[in-house]
């Protein structure tokens, strides 16, 4: 079995600095490493903030961002699933948003 170019260090880092970083974990994740990594950054926001307006404003963005890129490629077996998570986040980050738009009008106080 041969190795692979970033199990023996040979790959070519400085034209694809991301693709190359990201390899090790496509290996294991399939292709949705991008996915779980911005999960991550979003649970740590919202740990940290509380605040489903931001999550739901930076979740949107990303999920955006991301379905943006798969209309730029071939798409294969995981990015159709992949598609599907982003859709599925997107609008779970737009109706939280709204959601969260209309109860801070309602329960505001008077001006």
């Amino acid at each position: 079995m041969n190795p692979s170019c970033w199990e023996t260090g040979s790959c070519a880092f400085t034209e694809d600095p991301l693709g190359t970083m990201l390899m090790p974990f496509d290996s294991i994740f399939g292709g949705l490493s991008l996915v779980v990594f911005w999960s991550l950054i979003i649970g740590v926001i919202w740990l940290r903030t509380q605040n489903p307006m931001l999550v739901g404003a930076l979740g949107m963005a990303m999920s955006a961002a991301y379905l943006t890129n798969l209309g730029t490629t071939e798409p294969e077996a995981e990015w159709e699933m992949a598609h599907m998570v982003g859709v599925s986040l997107f609008l779970i980050s737009l109706g939280i948003s709204f959601y969260q738009v209309i109860v801070t009008r309602l329960f505001a106080p008077p001006q």
